[in-house]
C-alpha cells in the first residue's frame, strides 16, 4: 500500500466526487467539511466509510498540516472484504473508526435539532409578542413570510434514539473487545463496518438538513437583506415612538431579541453589528427629520423598475424612455411578441437589458450594498413587478435572498460567474466565434480597431475582460439556454412563470446530482490525460488521468436548454469544461444535463485530436463515429431497418454527426446500461470502447451475450495498462518520488 503525502492547507478530497478510495490518516490532522458544519479528524482516523456507501465523497476534505495518508482502494463491498481478510489488522482501525464517527454524527443530530426547534419555538414566540404590541397599539402588521418558508426536514432523514445509544455503546466496548467479538469474521466485519458507514451518512445528512434550517432560522431573527424579526421590532419600536405612543415596552422586547441574536453565534458579526448600528444610534424620544422621512416616503414610493434603472445611472428622459417600452412590452400578446414590431420592441428591450445590466453589475462590485430588488434582477432577470407579476416578484425576492442553494465550487449564478472574471479567478469564456481572449484582441489589432500598444493593457483591464464576457458569453447563452431564439427578451415576464420559482429553481445539488447520474454509468466521462513530470525523480513524462469537473453557469432566465459552451477554459486539457444552464426550468434537468454530456464527449475528443477529429486513420470516438455514419449505406452488419433508421437520424438532426452521436449515447447511459438495447451493434461497439460502463455495470452485464466479447476484450486491455501504472509507481517511489492523490487517482481510474 503506497504512502500518499498532502501538503497543509490542500483540499484533496472535494464534495460530489466518486468515491473510490477510502484514506487512514497516519499522520497529521484533516477539516472535514459537510455542507453546514465543520470537523477536525486527528491522526488514526479513516477517510471516506460513509462515502463508500453512498459513492461519492459527501464532504470535502483540507489539510490543517502535512499529512501523510494510507489509500484503500474500494468499489464494492468485495473489495473491503477483501482487505480484511488479507490485512487483518486494518480491521480493527476500520471498525473503531467507523463506530466512533457514526457515534459522534448521530449525537450531533440530536444536539443540532434540539438546538433548531428551540430558536424556532422562540422565534414563534418573538412573532405572537409582534402581534400582541401591533395590536395594543393599533398598527398594522407586517406580512412576516420567512417562518413559512424554511426547509422542511424529510421525514426519512429521521434518526431513532436507539441508534444514537447503539453506537454510545459499541465505542465504549473498546478497540480490543470489538476486534475480539468479530475475530476472523470478515464478511460480518465489513458489513458492520459499512452499516457504521451508513449510520453516519444517514446522520451527515440529517445535520445538514437541520443544520440549514436553524440557519434559516437564524436569518428569520436578522438577515443582510432586511425582511426579519429585527426589521419588525424595529419598525414597530420606531412607528409607535413617532406617533407619541407607548414605546418603552416594545424597546425592551426589542433588546431581549438583540441579545438573543448577538448569543446565537451562527450569524456574521460584521453583519449583525451593521444592522444593530441603526438602532442603537437612533433617538426614540424625537420625531423622524423631514428629510429622513422624505427620503423614507421616497424609498417606498419607488417602484422596482425605478430602482434599478436609478441604480445604474440612468436619467430621468432615459427612465420614461425605458418605462415606456416596458410597458409596451407588458401588454403585447404572445402572438404580437412573434411580428417584425415584436421583434423589433424585444431587441431594443434586450440592448437596454444588457446596457443596464453591465451598469449594476460594475457599481455592485465597486459599492456592494445590493436590495433585494437589485438582486432579483442580477440573478432573475427581474426588472418590473407589472411584467412579472406582484407574486413572482415576492417570491423572487425570497430566492434572491437565499442564491446560496444556486452556488458552489463548480456552480455559479450568472452574476457570480462574471464576478469571477472581474476578480480575475476565472479567464473569459470564448466568443461564438471560437476566439478567446487573446485571440480578439488579436483580431481587433488585425482589423485596426486597436493599436499594437493596447494589447497588453488591455490583457490586464479586467473590466474588458468581464464587458467581453458580457457581450459575447453572456448575450449568446442566455438567449440560446431561454429556447426562444426569435422575439427573445431577457427581461422577465410573468409568461415565463409557468410555475413558482421556487419549483422551477436549479439548484447546485440539483446539478450535481444529474452529472454525478451520469458519472456513476460513464465514469471516464470527466478523466482526460494530463502531463506529470519530476526529473529529480527519474520522470520525465508521463501522461496520467485526471478528473476535470465542469463549472456550470447559470443563466437569468426561465429556459428549456442546456449547452456546452466550452470543452476546457483554455489550452489546457486539465482546466474545467463550461456547461450553460437556465437558472430556472419545467424541463428535465437529468435529460438536460445528459444531453450536454454527450456533448462534451464529442468535442472534447475533437480537441483532443485537433486536426484529425474525423480522420479515420487516427482511431478516435469522432473519426470512427463519423466513418460509420458516413459509410453506413454499404455497411454489412448493418441491415435494411437499421440504415433506414439511421438515414431518419441523420434527416432529423439536419446531417449533424455530433447530434446523432448525442441521440445515442443517451440511450446507452439511459437504456443501453441497464441491458435494455437501443443500439445497433456498430454503435454500440464504438461507444462501448470510447465511452465504457463503470466496473459495476460491466459486472452485471458480463453474462449478455451481447456485452460479453467486448466486456472481456476492455478488461485485458485494462488489466495490462493497470500493470504498467503500478509498474510507474513502483519506480517512481523507489527513485524517492512521493505518491501523491494525482497519482493515486491515477492508479484507481484503471480499476473503476
Amino acid at each position: 500500500m503506497a504512502m500518499v503525502k498532502v501538503p497543509k492547507g490542500s483540499l484533496f478530497i472535494r464534495r460530489g466526487e466518486r468515491t473510490n478510495t477510502m484514506y487512514m490518516l497516519a499522520e497529521g490532522s484533516v477539516r472535514q467539511k459537510t455542507l453546514y458544519e465543520t470537523v477536525t479528524l486527528p491522526a488514526g482516523s479513516t477517510i471516506g466509510i460513509e462515502e463508500c456507501v453512498t459513492g461519492q465523497y459527501q464532504n470535502d476534505y483540507i489539510a490543517l498540516e502535512d499529512c501523510v495518508l494510507y489509500p484503500l482502494s474500494y468499489s464494492g463491498t468485495s473489495d473491503l472484504e477483501r482487505l480484511l481478510r488479507n490485512q487483518p489488522k486494518y480491521g480493527e482501525v476500520l471498525l473503531y473508526t467507523a463506530v466512533r464517527d457514526a457515534g459522534y454524527w448521530l449525537n450531533r443530530y440530536d444536539k443540532i435539532r434540539e438546538m433548531a426547534k428551540r430558536y424556532e419555538a422562540k422565534a414563534a414566540e418573538f412573532y405572537q409578542q409582534y402581534q400582541e404590541f401591533c395590536k395594543v397599539n393599533g398598527m398594522e402588521e407586517e406580512t412576516y413570510s420567512e417562518i413559512s418558508s424554511r426547509t422542511v426536514v424529510d421525514s426519512r432523514l429521521r434518526i431513532g434514539r436507539w441508534e444514537v445509544e447503539y453506537y454510545n455503546s459499541l465505542y465504549h466496548l473498546g478497540t480490543k473487545a470489538l476486534a475480539d467479538y468479530y475475530g476472523d469474521n470478515y464478511g460480518v466485519l465489513a458489513g458492520q463496518i459499512l452499516y457504521a458507514g451508513r449510520a453516519m451518512a444517514s446522520a451527515v445528512e440529517a445535520v445538514d438538513a437541520w443544520s440549514k434550517r436553524l440557519q434559516e432560522t437564524l436569518e428569520a431573527y436578522m438577515n443582510p437583506q432586511g425582511n426579519d424579526m429585527f426589521a419588525l421590532y424595529f419598525g414597530l419600536e420606531r412607528e409607535v415612538a413617532n406617533s407619541g405612543g407607548q414605546w418603552e415596552e416594545i424597546h425592551a422586547r426589542t433588546q431581549e431579541l438583540i441579545d438573543f441574536i448577538r448569543k446565537s453565534g451562527r450569524l456574521d458579526v460584521q453583519m449583525v453589528e451593521e444592522r444593530l448600528r441603526e438602532y442603537e444610534q437612533y433617538d426614540f424620544t424625537g420625531a423622524l427629520s423631514a428629510s429622513a422621512q422624505m427620503q423614507e416616503d421616497n424609498e417606498a414610493a419607488e417602484d422596482c423598475l425605478t430602482q434599478i434603472l436609478h441604480y445604474a445611472g440612468k436619467t430621468t428622459e432615459e427612465m420614461e424612455q425605458i418605462r415606456s417600452k416596458v410597458e409596451e412590452f407588458r401588454g403585447m400578446s404572445e402572438d404580437a411578441s412573434g411580428s417584425d414590431h415584436g421583434r423589433k420592441l424585444s431587441r431594443e428591450l434586450s440592448n437596454m437589458f444588457y446596457e443596464v445590466y453591465q451598469k449594476v453589475f460594475l457599481r455592485s462590485v465597486q459599492e456592494g450594498g445590493l436590495t433585494k430588488v437589485l438582486k432579483a434582477f442580477l440573478y432573475f432577470g427581474f426588472m418590473d413587478t407589472g411584467t412579472a407579476g406582484e407574486e413572482n416578484a415576492e417570491e423572487l425576492y425570497r430566492l434572491a435572498g437565499k442564491i446560496s442553494v444556486c452556488q458552489s465550487v463548480h456552480v455559479y449564478t450568472i452574476y457570480d460567474w462574471l464576478k469571477s472574471i472581474y476578480e480575475g479567478k476565472n479567464e473569459p469564456s470564448r466568443n461564438e466565434f471560437d476566439l478567446d481572449y487573446t485571440g480578439y484582441l488579436a483580431e481587433q489589432r488585425r482589423m485596426g480597431k486597436i493599436r499594437v500598444e493596447q494589447i497588453e493593457e488591455m490583457k490586464r483591464d479586467q473590466w474588458a475582460k468581464t464587458v467581453f464576457e458580457m457581450e459575447n458569453m453572456f448575450v449568446t447563452t442566455n438567449r440560446a439556454t431561454h429556447g426562444r431564439i426569435s422575439g427573445f427578451c431577457p427581461i422577465l415576464s410573468s409568461r415565463d412563470m409557468i410555475q413558482s420559482g421556487t419549483k422551477m429553481l436549479v439548484t447546485a445539488k440539483r446539478i450535481e446530482d444529474a452529472i454525478n447520474a451520469v458519472r456513476q454509468i460513464d465514469y471516464s466521462l470527466f478523466f482526460r490525460e494530463v502531463g506529470f513530470s519530476d526529473p529529480a525523480h527519474g520522470i520525465n513524462s508521463e501522461q496520467i488521468q485526471k478528473e476535470v469537473l465542469p463549472d456550470v453557469i447559470l443563466m437569468p432566465n426561465v429556459g428549456s436548454r442546456a449547452m456546452m459552451w466550452q470543452e476546457t477554459a483554455g489550452v489546457k486539457r486539465d482546466t474545467s469544461a463550461r456547461f450553460v444552464l437556465p437558472i430556472m426550468t419545467i424541463y428535465s434537468l437529468e435529460d438536460m444535463i445528459l444531453e450536454t454530456c454527450g456533448r462534451f464527449r464529442w468535442e472534447m475528443c475533437r480537441k483532443i485530436q485537433g486536426m484529425r477529429w474525423n480522420d479515420i486513420t487516427e482511431k478516435s470516438l469522432t473519426s470512427e463515429y463519423c466513418d460509420y455514419l458516413q459509410f453506413y449505406r454499404k455497411n454489412r452488419d448493418l441491415t435494411a431497418e437499421v440504415k433506414e433508421k439511421l438515414r431518419n437520424a441523420l434527416v432529423k438532426s439536419k446531417n449533424n454527426f455530433r447530434e446523432v452521436f448525442v441521440m445515442d449515447y443517451v440511450n446507452w447511459i439511459k437504456f443501453e446500461s441497464n441491458g435494455s438495447y437501443r443500439l445497433n451493434r456498430v454503435a454500440r461497439d464504438i461507444i462501448f470502447r470510447y465511452c465504457p460502463f463503470a466496473r459495476s455495470y460491466r459486472e452485471a452485464l458480463a453474462v449478455n451475450p451481447i456485452y460479453q466479447d467486448m466486456i472481456q476484450r476492455f478488461q485485458i486491455l485494462r488489466d495490462k495498462k493497470r500493470k504498467l501504472v503500478e509498474g510507474f509507481g513502483t519506480r517512481y517511489e523507489k527513485n524517492g518520488g512521493e505518491m501523491t492523490i494525482e497519482l493515486q487517482e491515477n492508479l484507481t481510474f484503471y480499476s473503476m
